[in-house]
């Protein structure tokens, strides 16, 4: 077998046999069966091939034999004959449908049935004509949360999240070394750790224009060469060996700090970045925050702060576990994080009103709680914390008693439901919550999914301003998907008095290291260590949560 057969693309065909036999009329219980099994498979770790010889795979809960047997015809060929057939019956278009959100299977197959829609332009236009109003299933609203969902859909187009980004980055370098480069690097976005990238660009020197142009399949635009990789446009710029460093520099700046720098300072060939910021008299900035001209003030006055590293990270908080909704257990999520230098661990798992992710009982929170310091007594070399991310009801109450809260070291306060509450109502919302004396932290405050969920309306200042009065923590969510707190709003954070937390999320050890997303992020809205919880010492940090906790609650009585 020449071609590897990866667990991930396993999952997504049997996702896709799902999707493809809802569209066609398919058993229901089967369809779930192979919803459920992909679901299953997703949460294993290891190889296919190791999960398939050892037998885990088949002594697995929730694969069973008509599962196993569409597994192993993929491990085989690297395909399934079933999801080649049905390609063949279900129209294309449809199944672009359920890449909106809100639109499932279901809401597809009606929507091609009953209106013959089989493109997402033609379901624009349908909502636009208000045909969707009358169709069974749908309505008024469902016909304008589909027309939003279009909107933002259109908007993600040709663009990508961080982590494609630099993975497309990274591989389009390799090839142009392959091809006879001297030397590539990423520049532009991917280089200033933007959390959405509309164009990757690189530079390269060596090798010819023409040379790269055919190499890469790409058009030749002077010293540019353009081509596209996943749907995302790529700039490859050449550069002469000599001047590399100097187009480097140009191609990671941000339009308004280039244009700024352009205006006040000299641009020459050196040996390196730091070389041009000494040459003109200036602090050395990081690449990150080559964003906006007010940066180079700072530089000029030799101020530049001191940005947060991951060596200053100690605490690793808000974490899930196979409590909820993660796939690992608290021991093995304590040991990752150990691994990777961390001293101390929040578990958070959802709490009791997120029933969808198995949220904790008062009883499973008591449990949870005894596993917890069974463990600490054992001596992992890691301490783990008591943690909850509690549901913010839509009335600003967290969704557990007083009782219940005080038994945490760490309460985390997300929003999670009743997304459509106006802007002052919402905002109410989370200011009450914010109050609580038991939310340590606001959880990801606007709760966006780039490119596939706005933020819900909130004023940001009075959140802040929220925060700063009761010392509650704001998070900076580091996945991906999120990155939220937006770092545009981290120096007025900071400069308001609050403390930001820099936190992974993760529903699995393999997705902690998403926390070096957060930590980018911080850098690029020039956070210190010292602004960020996470790298306080475990004794400050409990002193610090306790502090908050008894402050809040005097303000309240």
């Amino acid at each position: 077998m020449n071609t590897p057969r990866t667990r991930t693309e396993c999952v997504s065909l049997l996702e896709e046999l799902a999707l493809l036999l809802e569209l066609s009329d398919g058993n229901p219980f089967r369809i779930r069966a192979v919803q459920n099994g992909a679901r299953v498979l997703d949460g294993l770790h290891g190889e296919l091939s190791a999960l398939l010889q050892d037998g885990t795979l088949h002594a697995t809960k929730g694969i069973g034999k008509g599962l196993s047997e569409l597994i192993e015809e993929y491990h085989a060929t690297g395909t399934l004959a079933e999801v080649e057939e049905l390609r063949t019956l279900v129209p294309p278009g449809v199944v672009s449908l359920t890449s909106l959100r809100g639109v499932g299977g279901k809401k597809a197959k009606a929507l091609y049935e009953h209106l013959g829609i089989a493109s997402i332009g033609e379901l624009e236009y349908a909502c636009k004509e208000n045909r969707l109003v009358e169709l069974k299933g749908f309505g008024e609203k469902t016909q304008a949360s589909i027309l939003a969902a279009i909107e933002t859909w259109s908007a993600a187009q040709g663009k990508c999240r961080l982590p494609l980004a630099q993975e497309i980055a990274a591989a389009v370098c390799t090839e142009l070394l392959a091809c006879g480069a001297a030397r590539a690097e990423a520049a532009g976005q991917v280089r200033r750790h933007c959390e959405v990238v509309d164009e990757i660009v690189v530079v390269w020197c060596g090798c010819s224009p023409d040379v790269v142009a055919t190499h890469c399949k790409g058009k030749s635009h002077g010293n540019d060469v353009v081509f596209q990789r996943d749907g995302v446009s790529v700039r490859a710029v050449h550069a002469a060996e000599h001047s590399f460093v100097r187009t480097l520099f140009r191609e990671s700046a941000g339009d308004e700090f280039l244009s700024a720098f352009d205006a006040q300072y000299a641009l020459e060939d050196v040996t390196s970045e730091q070389e041009i910021f000494s040459r003109n008299a200036l602090a050395y900035l990081p690449v990150e925050v080559r964003e906006r001209a007010e940066t180079l003030e700072l530089a000029r006055r030799n101020v530049v702060p001191e940005l947060i590293q991951a060596t200053d990270m100690r605490g690793m908080l808000h974490i899930h576990t196979e409590w909820s909704d993660g796939a690992d257990t608290v021991r093995d999520m304590a040991l990752r994080s150990k691994e990777m230098g961390y001293t101390h661990i929040a578990i958070c798992d959802h709490s009791k009103t997120a029933v969808y992710a198995q949220g904790l009982s008062v009883e499973r929170v008591k449990a949870q709680h005894k596993e917890i310091d069974a463990l600490n007594r054992e001596g992992l070399g890691i301490r783990i914390l008591k943690g909850i991310e509690s549901d913010i009801l839509p009335d600003g109450s967290l969704d557990y008693d007083d009782g219940i809260l005080e038994l945490f070291d760490v309460v985390v306060a997300s929003v999670h439901s009743s997304f459509r509450l106006d802007k002052d109502k919402q905002t109410e919302r989370i200011v009450r919550a914010i109050h609580n004396p038991f939310t340590t932290i606001l959880g990801h405050p606007t709760g966006r999914l780039l490119l596939a969920r706005d933020g819900y309306a909130v004023d940001m200042e009075r959140i802040l301003d929220a925060a700063a009065a009761t010392g509650t923590v704001i998070e900076l969510n580091a996945n991906p998907y999120r990155l939220d707190l937006d770092w545009r709003w981290h120096r007025k954070a900071v400069q308001k008095g609050i403390r930001i937390a820099i936190n992974p999320d993760s529903h699995q050890k393999e997705t902690l290291r998403e926390v070096e997303y957060g930590i980018g992020m911080a850098r690029k809205g020039m956070l210190r260590a010292q602004d960020v919880v996470n790298t306080m010492e475990l004794d400050d940090f409990l002193a610090f949560t306790h502090a908050l906790r008894v402050r809040k609650a005097r303000s309240v009585s």
